[in-house]
């Protein structure tokens, strides 16, 4: 345990503590010593003897993952928590030392009380709506219409604010061919010296139109989330390159 522990094998470390305890609670049961309290004290105290030895071990070796419960399972048991992994040995509890009074450290989970837990998961999730809160889909549109579109890779190389326009940024764009001013109402999603080298999908076959006194040249592509938030319509493509 402290070798995995010290080599960060975390999920080992706790697996092995758990065998310690399986081996101990199986110990325990099988021995029986409630039974044999009576007709064979010493076996019984034996048994007892053994548990405990086991438990003050377990005390330490689970201190990294349960700390809180570990503190309070060593005060039952009258140990330190000022100890060292060399401290745990199959003899920590001093023979003859009483030790304190039990507490339940941990409740018991009932077979019902999960059911029902499960059932509420499956009840909120039947309740949830399946379908994304997503626009419907426009009417069709001519094929001869689409292939006009000219689409092109591009990078934002500068972008500014528009005066007296809350939403545009007024952003020059490389598409491989040349450099284009567009105009895009983005200013309240994103801040302008953010926006340089981003990658983004250009309409470059628009026809130019004033806005705000800018002329844009070409229009960026940009996708809405359902609770409104841009997002760029991204390609590693150099820019100029087609999107086809």
């Amino acid at each position: 345990v402290t070798q995995a522990y010290e080599n960060f094998r975390f999920k080992e470390a706790i697996s092995e503590t758990m065998n310690l305890a399986r081996i101990g609670n199986r110990y325990f049961t099988e021995t029986e010593p409630w039974k044999t309290r009576k007709t064979e004290p010493i076996k019984s105290g034996n048994t007892l003897y053994v548990s405990l030895q086991i438990s003050a071990a377990l005390a330490c070796l689970f201190e990294p993952i349960l700390p809180a419960k570990m503190k309070q399972l060593r005060a039952q048991l009258g140990l330190s928590d000022d100890f060292s992994w060399d401290d745990i040995t199959p003899n920590m509890l001093e023979t003859g030392k009483p030790v304190n009074q039990g507490e339940i450290l941990f409740e018991k989970i009932e077979d019902e009380t999960i059911e029902e837990q499960i059932q509420k998961l499956h009840d909120k999730a039947e309740a949830a709506d399946p379908t994304p809160d997503v626009p419907k889909i426009k009417d069709d549109m001519d094929f001869g219409d689409f292939i006009k579109m000219d689409l092109r890779a591009g990078e934002i190389i500068k972008a500014e604010k528009i005066e007296k326009a809350d939403k545009l940024l007024k952003l020059t764009v490389d598409i491989g061919l040349e450099k284009r001013t567009i105009v895009s109402g983005i200013s309240k999603h994103f801040k302008p010296e953010d926006l340089p080298g981003q990658k983004v999908s250009v309409v470059a076959n628009l026809a130019p139109k004033k806005l705000m006194g800018v002329e844009s040249q070409g229009m960026i592509l940009m996708a809405e989330t359902p609770d409104g938030e841009l997002k760029f319509v991204e390609t590693d493509a150099e820019p100029g390159s087609p999107i086809t």
